[in-house]
């Protein structure tokens, strides 16, 4: 079996070292021809926050290669990939998509692990040709040094058929499914399938919505979110307008979920989310497709959205947009 994982971020160097440290070929695909020139030869190493390692593996042996997105159709031409996992952020997915196009790949499916809501359609719109499948992980990473990935927490990574994908051979594709699913937890991930994605998509997005945005607001770590009155009321303020969206436009939701915002807070106490990271290094965040993705599913309902709104505004206000 041959994977190709697009996007060199944290997610998608995690996933590539550990899947090739077990023994699958992996093709880690980047967005420049540059990048692509400074993996090749490096060890790429994951570790975890203890520093202890959990893989480590050469960049183009035999088992790992890397090159640049563009280059795709002339590889996919000599040796045709299995399957395909979207590791870039959500604001690069119409991009990557459109290269994706242009490759002729023929894989048994694209899995997505973005946050946020709407790359999914554009995937669907841009690839019709492919079954389409979304990827829920609370697997944690961080880039440290060139080459060195940090796995900051053990998570859980659950895949679902996205509703409306083309597919053919149902039965076939589940094999498929299952080999792909096995190679993931070989490489040490914990990983299901699920038939009900949808609600679990909705579910991170909410949870997304209500933390990532105001520990980048406050430059503190998930837990410290807990730790006054005044934060949490704020919290269950941005929880409780979400809600009432996804009940305006018949998406599923369930009573519980405010619970699981405040254990993921606990869990993940002394975590820094990814949209505090990427303001603190002056990087576009994934703010659109979390918050404003909610605004979007506000406006198609012909509700109001003020404090997702503000949420957006306040951190688009602090990113510069520079990468």
């Amino acid at each position: 079996m041959i994977i190709d994982i697009v996007g060199a971020g944290s997610l998608g160097l995690l996933y590539s070292g550990k899947l090739a440290a077990a023994g699958t070929a992996v093709r880690l695909w980047t967005r420049s021809a540059e990048q692509a020139q400074q993996l090749q030869g490096a060890q790429l190493i994951v570790r975890r926050s203890d520093g202890q390692t959990e893989s480590q593996v050469t960049v183009n042996n035999c088992v790992l290669q890397t090159y640049a997105l563009n280059e795709m159709k002339s590889v996919q031409k000599r040796e045709q990939g299995d399957w395909l996992l979207l590791a870039v952020k959500q604001k690069d997915v119409a991009q990557a998509a459109s290269e994706l196009s242009r490759s002729d790949g023929k894989w048994k499916g694209i899995v997505c692990l973005q946050n946020g809501v709407g790359h999914m359609e554009t995937i669907q719109r841009l690839l019709p040709e492919l079954p389409v499948y979304a990827a829920v992980t609370t697997e944690g990473a961080a880039k440290s040094d060139a080459g060195i990935v940090i796995h900051a927490g053990l998570g859980e990574t659950v895949i679902g058929l996205w509703e409306d994908s083309s597919i053919v051979g149902e039965e076939w594709t589940r094999d498929h499914l299952i080999n792909l699913v096995s190679r993931l937890e070989q490489a040490g991930f914990r990983t299901s399938l699920s038939n009900e994605i949808e609600r679990m998509v909705y579910r991170k997005l909410i949870i997304n919505a209500v933390i990532n945005p105001l520990t980048a607001v406050w430059r503190i770590r998930n837990g410290e979110l807990l730790d006054s009155e005044t934060r949490t009321s704020l919290m269950q303020s941005i929880y409780n307008e979400s809600i009432r969206i996804l009940k305006a436009c018949n998406l599923p939701w369930e009573e519980g979920w405010w619970d699981e915002v405040l254990n993921v807070c606990r869990r993940t106490a002394d975590n820094i989310s990814s949209m505090h990271s990427d303001v603190a290094a002056g990087r576009t965040t994934e703010i659109s497709s979390i918050n404003g993705g909610l605004i979007s599913l506000a406006d198609r309902a012909g509700i109001e959205a003020p404090l997702n709104r503000l949420m957006l505004q306040i951190i688009e206000g602090m990113q510069s947009g520079e990468e």
